[in-house]
């Protein structure tokens, strides 16, 4: 496990202030160095990869109030990338079925010393921020993030401007309704596989008119947001029918409800449906798996990976083999 040395301190006391909306925008400058375009490498390079679950939320469905403190968070991100993922996706609001909205405010005094921590300690770090807000988005990608993170799916405009302007990688997923509001009322689909395809695909036109190219974006089906538990189960099995929209696929069903629907298990005992999924999910054209347990997953992903090849296949792209291949 590798040692935290260079943080030896909680999270700060101090609040981070949001300046307005026109202060986000940075002032021209002669000689700006432009941000480099995210390309996401699984589909180019042939390989599959994890992105790290990060939470440091008091309220998370299964991780919530492990990791509030920046010393905790950091730790757990170099643990995974140890362990074999290639991102962490830091997220500072609960999306679980029937969680409430943060301030803005606050979700930044949750993520931004985090991210910024984690980029003094290791700057090569590829950090997804998951939110819906786009100030958090914008102050996060500015400290040095590389990509959002979007359960509401880069719906608002504001969110598809920060993402353009940094030229960062975009996750689009599909959600019914909001958290609060996703898993009640009418959940009826004459087919889900249909409605969620349309969805993503009207979605992904909307980034490519607004200066976010297809090189940036990844498709998430939204296991778990707004669907039953057969719906769910639809969307992966027909997984190979979003590869038509030429993104990687990213799913997040790691520990899900869906899960414990089927035989009973609470959260700390899902992690073997977790990974039947995840197996199941790159048989039908998964690229990223977006997992809280990283070793396990790269292990499972690996060995299904070198059976479906007749031979060793390679593990899951780390941020070591990723860094070292991009030079």
């Amino acid at each position: 496990m590798p040692k935290l040395n260079h943080l030896a301190k909680p999270a700060p006391h101090t609040r981070v202030q949001v300046p307005n909306r026109e202060s986000l925008t940075p002032k021209p400058q002669n000689q700006a160095k432009q941000p480099a375009l995210w390309t996401w490498p699984e589909l180019a390079w042939g390989r599959k990869s994890l992105m790290a679950v990060l939470n440091v939320t008091p309220d998370s469905f299964y991780d919530g109030g492990k990791h509030h403190l920046v010393e905790q968070a950091c730790q757990q991100a170099l643990n995974c990338l140890e362990q074999g993922a290639l991102y962490i996706d830091i997220g500072g609001e609960s999306s679980r079925p029937g969680s409430d909205q943060v301030s803005t405010q606050e979700e930044l005094d949750r993520v931004l010393p985090v991210v910024e921590a984690l980029m003094a300690i290791k700057p090569d770090i590829i950090i997804s921020i998951d939110t819906v807000k786009a100030k958090v988005a914008d102050y996060c990608l500015k400290a040095g993030a590389k990509i959002v993170n979007d359960i509401r799916g880069l719906r608002d405009p504001d969110m598809r401007a920060v993402v353009a302007k940094y030229k960062a990688g975009a996750v689009i997923m599909h959600m019914r309704g909001t958290p609060k509001t996703m898993q009640t009322g009418d959940l009826s689909s004459d087919d889900i596989t249909i409605d969620t395809y349309h969805w993503l695909q009207q979605r992904l036109n909307e980034c490519l008119s607004d200066g976010i190219s297809l090189e940036q974006i990844a498709l998430d089906i939204g296991i778990g947001f707004g669907k039953t538990l057969a719906q769910n189960l639809k969307l992966i099995k027909d997984l190979d029918h979003f590869s038509s929209l030429a993104c990687p696929l990213l799913v997040g069903a790691s520990r899900k409800s869906f899960i414990g629907a089927i035989d009973g298990s609470s959260t700390t005992d899902r992690l073997p449906g977790s990974l039947s999924t995840i197996v199941e999910a790159s048989r039908r054209g998964g690229n990223i798996f977006r997992v809280h347990d990283v070793a396990e997953s790269r292990q499972a992903l690996w060995v299904a990976e070198s059976i479906a090849l007749g031979d060793h296949a390679l593990p899951p792209l780390n941020l070591t083999d990723y860094l070292y291949r991009g030079q």
